[in-house]
């Protein structure tokens, strides 16, 4: 009999949880009158294995009637922590709490060992109730607990419920934290059950901010845990995510099936409050589809399940979709009244707030009231702006604007057409460039409002600058000119058919076209981004982009003028990229007169993907030969190692140059990483989520490396990569990459570049002149694949 409840714990602890019950039923049938020893052993496991399963009434059931004597002296002390765990999941709260006192209470007497068990169920109580600063502190509890009886299987489970507790409060960057720390206890355990919560958890987080990409294989992952291990609830709640994120992506026959599929799972558990969430969510999919009867039957029998078991916050979340059905039927009074009443009642979830403002801005649209859904934007914007304030990590606030997407395009719209497009310009500028802003404390409100127009015309007067700013969007596009004097918006077609071109001729410029000789994409771009915008730009103009989506992707530089010959735009105007006007008008504070160099680079090959740089030294050299060696630092070869780069503390460079290879990572951009030389512990990646955290004030940084610009796009910060990393720690500009950087073209264009700049020439301009030499010289570096690969961004 040992033997068998080994095996059977042994099962437990890796999550094979059905094999649990199996054996534990199988064995209790044949000793039931015979061993109340080894009886009682296999029921409390039993009903553990219920427990993690989501059947917490058959966990109770096995657990009673209780015996007249106590077969072992823990015996009383797990029973009755059992009850209160599954008492409190059935949301029975007061005799869930009896249960765990009484659990403490013998604890304290017979079995102290089970004291950091006790407060693991505590804190689950407390969380259950959405009490979560005193779950933190019963959590604290039990990891000391942990700590001293160096349980590493309750040390995985209290920091998986710390997770599930910061997620809950929106402090989605430390439930990451937590979580990794328990996905790795639970990895090298091979306990998959609590693998696959960790996993469940980490995927809520990253969808909560709006990443994805991060979020969908934590999901399926998790889902596929939960399936192996008899998890049904964590494997409905995964389906049930997987689903959320297919309707956003407006993949409404996935979404439908994955909903469907998580509600046949609440169904055979009996969920009522699941059955209710997935009844809603089909609502919702049907509602897309204008399917709204078949909506309004969804939805009825959700919110009538949330008022039988009094689950106030879900109610709220599916009254929200009772208004979008009556506002969809044009039944506004109703409508309204409803969404009234959710932003009255302060039980009301902060998503569900902003969801609300949102569509009471619709409704006051459609019935003319422009004044109430100007002001509902604006609640809505504000909430929003707390929300992002609240995250701490860059990552994650970075991902964060992929939810307010929508919100800010219908705002910025909704004011267009009201003709208030100065109004309309500072919406859309109050999104971007805010993690940049952030860390050079430029930004003193979050209110849209910050961005001054008579400052920024005065910027750009003293600086002879005009200003294109733009914003696609799915029904049509802006670009906002802004000169000196004046501010016109001019309207673009819809994003999907921007993007399709810049696609197109991405592709013809990095494979080593001509987009001079047949091709038209690049005259194509030019006169839908520029050519409506040209008489407001004078000749030889300076230009500063503000990009939108893939437009961050785009060199205007190579765009075609077709008049009075083809040429590239380059040609009439000097042009750079910022992330937000803001970012632009503050940065003209911080430019050094001292030239201090740091030149790193010309690394020794790590693997066969990242091939030696015949050129890269030379490279080096062309930029260290205008600047005196005695000021600055070259370090190149096998010194040229990731740690180098913090041990010479950048801070004190005016300067800093990267002769070397480049990683892009779309997936995690934080994770592009500057190629460098192996160091002891054989890595040779300067991350730039390390980047970010060492404060630069250098005038310059060049990353002469493929794709050091980056490759993904951000709502609110454009495309985000080594570039930007380097901006975010403070530099003043950035020149780097949109794709691969040619090793053999790359030391001539340094050469002049620096030369000029050594000599004061303006950053720009410098640049300009040394794409310009190479564009109009007669050999293959005048294709744009070779002069137009590195771009300058501005950012402190």
């Amino acid at each position: 009999m040992q033997g068998t409840y080994a095996e059977a714990q042994s099962r437990f602890d890796i999550g094979d949880l059905q094999f649990v019950v199996s054996v534990a039923e199988k064995t209790r049938s044949r000793i039931e009158n015979t061993d109340p020893f080894w009886k009682w052993k296999f029921r409390l496991l039993e009903a553990e294995a219920f427990l993690w399963e989501g059947r917490p009434a058959e966990a109770l059931s096995v657990l009673d009637p209780p015996p007249s004597i106590h077969p072992f002296p823990d015996f009383a002390v797990r029973r009755t922590l059992i009850q209160g765990r599954a008492l409190y999941t059935q949301s029975k709260f007061a005799r869930a709490k009896s249960c765990l006192a009484q659990a403490q209470r013998l604890a304290l007497l017979t079995a102290p060992e089970l004291l950091g068990d006790i407060a693991l169920a505590r804190a689950g109580w407390f969380h259950k109730q959405n009490r979560d600063a005193e779950a933190e502190l019963e959590l604290g509890k039990a990891s000391a607990f942990a700590d001293k009886l160096k349980n590493q299987m309750l040390q995985a489970k209290i920091l998986g419920t710390f997770g599930q507790v910061f997620t809950a409060e929106g402090y989605y960057d430390r439930a990451l934290d937590k979580s990794a720390q328990a996905l790795s206890i639970s990895q090298s355990l091979r306990a998959r059950h609590i693998e696959a919560g960790v996993r469940l958890n980490m995927g809520w987080s990253y969808l909560e901010l709006g990443d994805f990409d991060q979020a969908i294989p934590f999901f399926k992952v998790s889902e596929s845990l939960a399936a192996q291990s008899g998890l049904e609830r964590m494997r409905q709640e995964s389906l049930n995510s997987l689903g959320r994120i297919s309707f956003n992506q407006g993949q409404h026959e996935e979404a439908d099936d994955y909903y469907n599929r998580a509600l046949a799972v609440a169904k055979n558990l009996n969920d009522e409050a699941s059955i209710a969430l997935y009844l809603d969510n089909l609502a919702l999919v049907s509602l897309s589809l204008g399917h709204l009867d078949e909506a309004d039957m969804y939805n009825q029998n959700a919110v009538k399940i949330q008022r039988g078991i009094h689950d106030r916050k879900e109610e709220l979340r599916s009254l929200r979709t009772t208004a979008s059905i009556a506002d969809a039927r044009k039944e506004f009074a109703r409508a309204k009244s409803i969404l009234g009443s959710i932003l009255a009642d302060k039980d009301t979830l902060t998503s569900v707030r902003w969801e609300a403002e949102h569509e009471l801005a619709t409704l006051y649209i459609q019935t003319g009231k422009t004044a109430q859904a100007e002001a509902a934007f604006k609640r809505g914007s504000a909430i929003l702006n707390r929300s992002w304030a609240s995250i701490r990590e860059d990552g994650h606030k970075l991902a964060f604007s992929s939810w307010a997407v929508d919100f800010y395009d219908d705002y910025v719209r909704f004011l267009v057409n009201q003709g208030k497009c100065v109004r309309a310009l500072q919406v859309a500028e109050s999104i971007r460039g805010r993690t940049l802003e952030e860390v050079l404390k430029t930004r003193k409100t979050s209110s849209p409002g910050l961005l001054r127009l008579p400052s920024v015309e005065m910027s750009l007067q003293l600086h002879r600058q005009v200003i294109l700013a733009y914003w696609l969007s799915a029904k049509k596009s802006y670009l906002w000119v802004i000169t000196p004097s004046d501010v016109n918006l001019l309207l673009l077609p819809p994003k999907q058919e921007i993007e399709e071109k810049v696609e197109r001729y991405q592709n013809l410029v990095t494979k080593l076209g001509d987009p001079l000789r047949g091709d038209h994409a690049g005259r194509d771009l030019y006169r839908i981004l520029v050519e409506p915008a040209r008489k407001l730009i004078p000749a030889q103009a300076q230009v500063v982009i503000i990009p939108d989506g893939n437009l961050g992707k785009v060199n205007f530089e190579t765009l075609i003028v077709p008049e009075p010959s083809p040429h590239f735009w380059i040609d009439d105007v000097q042009l750079e990229d910022a992330s937000s006007i803001a970012l632009l008008v503050q940065s003209r504070a911080s430019v050094h007169t001292h030239r201090k160099l740091l030149a790193i680079g010309d690394p020794v090959q790590v693997t066969d993907d990242y091939k030696p740089l015949v050129y890269a030294q030379q490279e080096i050299d062309a930029a260290a030969q205008h600047f005196p060696v005695p000021e600055g630092k070259i370090i190149s070869g096998p010194a040229a190692t990731p740690s180098s780069y913090a041990s010479n503390t950048p801070g004190q460079f005016d300067i800093i140059h990267f002769a070397t290879h480049g990683f892009a990572s779309v997936e995690s951009p934080l994770d592009s990483a500057i190629i460098l030389s192996p160091q002891a512990d054989k890595s040779f990646k300067l991350y730039a989520r390390d980047i970010v955290k060492i404060p630069l004030k250098a005038d310059l940084v060049t990353i002469s490396a493929c794709y050091g610009a980056g490759k993904r796009t951000y709502s609110s910060e454009g495309l985000v990569g080594l570039a930007w990393a380097f901006l975010r720690a403070g530099a003043h500009q950035v020149i780097a990459g949109l794709w691969n950087v040619e090793d053999r073209s790359t030391p001539e264009l340094m050469k002049t570049l620096y030369s000029e700049v050594a000599n004061g020439t303006n950053v720009a301009v410098a640049l300009r002149d040394a794409k310009l030499k190479m564009l109009h010289s007669t050999g293959v570096y005048r294709l744009p694949y070779y002069w137009a690969a590195l771009q300058l961004y501005t950012g402190s």
